[in-house]
């Protein structure tokens, strides 16, 4: 018997269009949709457009121009993680220097140096202690002044004046919580890394003193100078994506023209022009779905270490780059971005102030012509429109082709 064919053509219609602000660039190879189409029908006439397929949500939507013409879009809010740099103005620890002072032999002056090795020109103290401890081993009071001049309080250079008991020990403190300090002009330089103590004793005969002045934990709520280098520490965070219903599409869509735009920015609490360098240290971007499955995002080495200073670092990653065109295509529930953060890695001098921060914009889109892998779609239509002549055609066909 002779054998039938009976030739069935469905058009599927998806016109898209590639949409992006500034230059465009249509892609050069579109992949088209795949379709494995199991039909419940005799026959079926019908075009599709893309809203016919893609459900509208939050993270996959249909740009409508105004006509036919549709683009598949993927666009994430954008989101940011910071760090404050707060600690790296915390010159803790203690520094203390010890002398003998000789009663009615004049002023002297001692140099104590600043916690942790830091040379200071100018700074506000958020807070810091300054502990003098006086001994007289005599059997006469003797009277001690004490000046600071590169502190001021309240707008006042910072001195006071107290008597040491005959046979006693003397302690006391100076809290720099609101102090201003300003390195004295005539300090000499190989000095910067102290503070200025002017010192006098008085009394009745020439007495030898004991001396020691001790600074600790000195937090600065600004300083200019010198900071040794300080982690701050890892920092992360995960975004959620709230993907809703878009996570159907998972292992069915390819998607082209994925980018990733990250931008590292140093924010000062206030005008500086000469802020601290900053490394970003081991930067990681990783997709996590909730089932505990994760794609990492390779990142060139330029960007998964780097310095900068006062200004904004960007940058870009495609498919030339990376491999975030996977990594969006893997559609994750959230993104997890990490670093480890180090102020002054290269122990220059600078400005910082504890208000200061570190933070981190990043923004994923896509935008592709569809592409589905292998899928199915049923359909059914009224057999009422079909004459007996097709009818017969159709029973007696062997095969279909769409």
């Amino acid at each position: 018997m002779k054998k039938r064919h009976f030739y069935l053509f469905i058009p599927l219609v998806i016109i898209a269009a590639f949409f992006k602000l500034g230059c465009v660039s249509l892609p050069s190879n579109p992949v088209m949709p795949q379709w494995d189409v199991d039909l419940n029908v005799p026959i079926v006439n019908r075009s599709y457009v893309l809203n016919d397929i893609v459900k509208q949500q939050n993270y996959i939507s249909i740009q409508d121009s105004g006509t036919a013409n549709n683009i598949y879009l993927i666009q994430s809010q954008n989101y940011s993680i910071s760090k404050d740099v707060s600690s790296f103005t915390q010159a803790l620890g203690t520094a203390s220097t010890s002398a003998n002072i000789v009663s009615g032999a004049g002023k002297g002056t001692l140099f104590v140096q600043f916690p942790a090795g830091a040379t200071i020109s100018n700074a506000v103290f958020s807070s810091g202690i300054l502990t003098y401890s006086f001994q007289n081993p005599s059997v006469q009071v003797v009277t001690i002044t004490l000046e600071i001049p590169g502190i001021s309080i309240n707008g006042t250079t910072f001195s006071t004046t107290f008597q040491v008991a005959p046979n006693s020990t003397a302690t006391n403190k100076v809290d720099f919580t609101g102090a201003i300090y300003a390195i004295p002009a005539n300090q000499p330089s190989i000095y910067d890394n102290s503070l200025e103590i002017i010192i006098g004793a008085t009394s009745n005969t020439v007495t030898p003193l004991g001396l020691t002045l001790t600074t600790s934990d000195f937090y600065f709520s600004s300083a200019t100078g010198y900071i040794p280098a300080k982690s701050l520490g890892i920092k992360s965070n995960e975004f959620s994506l709230n993907l809703s219903s878009a996570s159907n599409y998972r292992n069915k869509i390819n998607l082209k023209n994925a980018s990733l735009n990250l931008d590292a920015t140093y924010i000062p609490a206030a005008s500086n022009n000469n802020p601290f360098q900053i490394e970003v240290k081991n930067l990681t971007i990783i997709g996590i779905r909730n089932d505990g499955t994760q794609l990492a995002l390779v990142i060139p080495d330029s960007a998964k270490t780097f310095i900068f200073s006062g200004t904004v670092k960007h940058f870009d990653f495609d498919q030339t780059n990376s491999n975030i065109t996977s990594l969006i295509s893997f559609l994750p529930d959230s993104i997890s971005v990490s670093a480890e953060y180090i102020m002054n890695p290269n122990n220059l001098t600078g400005t910082v102030a504890a208000g200061d921060s570190v933070k981190f914009s990043a923004n994923f889109s896509t935008t592709s012509f569809m592409a589905i892998g292998s899928t199915s779609t049923t359909n059914t239509s009224d057999m009422g429109n079909i004459s007996s002549a097709d009818r017969n055609k159709i029973k007696a066909s062997q095969s279909a082709y769409i």
